[in-house]
């Protein structure tokens, strides 16, 4: 488990995913699946985050492939503002 700060794209309710883009390559999103109950609780950080495509830290499991993130299991997260030396 570790905590990062991501930038969230989009939010998908049906399968409760956070579409993630991450900082080293901004253009490339990977999948978030929200472990319950955090996507239902008031208020509701991931859509809001994902409405703004804004930043959220994340308590999160990744699932690594050839040495990259290819899916962040997530457990818990805020909202925050940009991190430190990134714009919006």
């Amino acid at each position: 488990m570790c905590i990062l700060d991501v930038k969230a794209d989009g939010f998908s309710h049906h399968d409760s995913q956070l579409k993630i883009a991450m900082p080293p390559e901004p253009e490339r999103l990977i999948a978030g699946p929200v472990a319950d109950p955090v996507p239902w609780n008031a208020p509701d950080i991931c859509t809001e985050a994902a409405m703004e495509r804004g930043w959220t830290k994340v308590a999160a499991k990744p699932t690594m492939q050839f040495g990259r993130p290819k899916a962040l299991c997530i457990m818990d997260e805020k909202k925050i503002d940009a991190p430190p030396g990134v714009a919006g």
